[in-house]
C-alpha cells in the first residue's frame, strides 16, 4: 500500500510577501496525517470537504469541516 500524500500548489511564497504569509491550494488523501509542525509565516485555512484537526499553540481544533 502506498504512502498517503498531501498535494500543494503554491500560489504565493513567503519570499514574495516579505516573509509575512504564504498562500497555497492543497488537498490530502483520506486519512492523511500531517504531524504537528511550525511555520515562520502565518497560516489560514478554508475547508471545502472532509474534517480536519488543526494544532495550535493551545488545544487542538478538532472536527473542522466545510465552510470553516
Amino acid at each position: 500500500m502506498g504512502e498517503l500524500k498531501a498535494h500543494i500548489i503554491r500560489k504565493a511564497a513567503r519570499t514574495e510577501t516579505g516573509g509575512l504569509w504564504a498562500l497555497g491550494e492543497a488537498w490530502q488523501e483520506p486519512h492523511f496525517d500531517n504531524p504537528p509542525h511550525v511555520h515562520d509565516e502565518a497560516e489560514a485555512f478554508y475547508v471545502l470537504e472532509g474534517l480536519y484537526t488543526f494544532y495550535t499553540d493551545t488545544d487542538p481544533a478538532e472536527g473542522i469541516g466545510p465552510g470553516t
